[in-house]
Formats: structure tokens, sequence, C-alpha cells
């Protein structure tokens, strides 16, 4: 792209409104030059302008983060949504995924299987493609079952139910802490 030419982007939304055409093109004295038009499913684009010029057309990644908030005996979660913001925004910043961008949503578990149950449902809703979450074993242990009919990943930072190693009943369960019976044996 020469110094003297704007970068434009359009997009058109269809009826329905899950598909969009993205088109790119320059703009110069010289009139409108076409660089590229796809269609392509408007949950999946985020769109990223480069600085030479370019746009990238990245997929998104929904993230369903559940996290006990309010009205909870463990109140880890002020701290917990903060990690894993912090942590998304390392990785879409820094390039770790490239072409890829994370795209969180959270809700309030409370530590609670029914507010677990009622949020995963609504997440599950919303299209996420896996879970960050519960932190209560709980709430995995229900939780969990429905990930794994829905073919979701679930990662849990706290989870530590024996009940959760079993891959047949939570085959698409995987946990950053070991369970109870594997916690004292660094320090025994």
């Amino acid at each position: 792209m020469a110094a003297s030419e704007i970068l434009l982007t359009q997009i058109t939304l269809y009826s329905p409104p899950d598909v969009v055409q993205v088109q790119t093109a320059t703009y110069s004295n010289k009139g409108i030059k076409i660089l590229e038009t796809a269609d392509i499913l408007a949950a999946e684009v985020f769109l990223v302008e480069r600085s030479d010029g370019f746009t990238l057309q990245e997929i998104n990644i929904s993230l369903g983060i559940l996290v006990p908030w309010l009205d909870s005996s463990w109140n880890e979660g002020p701290r917990a949504i903060a990690a894993a913001y912090l942590a998304i925004d390392e990785i879409n910043e820094n390039g770790l995924l490239p072409n890829y961008r994370l795209v969180p949503q959270w809700r309030d578990d409370g530590c609670s299987v029914p507010d677990s149950l009622a949020n995963v449902t609504d997440l599950w809703d919303k299209n996420v493609d896996a879970f960050i979450g519960p932190a209560c074993s709980v709430s995995c242990e229900q939780t969990g079952h429905l990930a794994a009919h829905w073919d979701l990943p679930m990662i849990s930072w706290a989870c530590a139910s024996p009940a959760l190693s079993d891959k047949i009943t939570y085959p698409t369960f995987v946990r950053t802490a070991g369970p109870y019976k594997t916690l004292g044996k660094p320090f025994a």
C-alpha cells in the first residue's frame, strides 16, 4: 500500500444476520482497488488492522468463565477473574495464539450447584467454545456432566474432588490442581 492510499474495510450484514461479507480495499487518487472479499460467519471473526495495512480475520474462541463472586464461602472471585482477564489480554495482545482471539464471558457461580448449572447453561446458550471453572468441586461435579454432554472442554483451577479424575464420567474435564489425595504428597 502506497503512502497516499487509505485502507478501507466494509462489513455487510446479510439476512440471516449470522453471515457477513468483509471486503477490504484501498482508496487513492486513482480510485478504489478491491483487495479481498469474503463471506464468513459473524460469530467467528474479529478484524485486526495491522501496521502494514493488511486486515486479518481472526477466529474468536469464546470462553465461559465461572467464578465464585458473591454470597460464597470462598471469596476468590475478584482475584480469579482479574487473573483470567490479565492472562487473556496477554495471549491476545502478544499473538500467543496466532489467528485466534480469546473472548471471555464470566458468570458468578457462587460455589453453588443451582447457580453453576444455571450459568453454565446460559453460557452454553451463548455458544461458548470452552468453560474455565468452576472453582468448587461440588459445582464441577455437576457442571462437568453438562460439559461432557455438550462435548465442550471444562478447565478448573481449583476443583480437587477425586471423582473428577474419572475420564469415563468426565471426559472433557481437566484441572490445573490435582485431586485431594495428591495435594499433600509434595509436603510429606
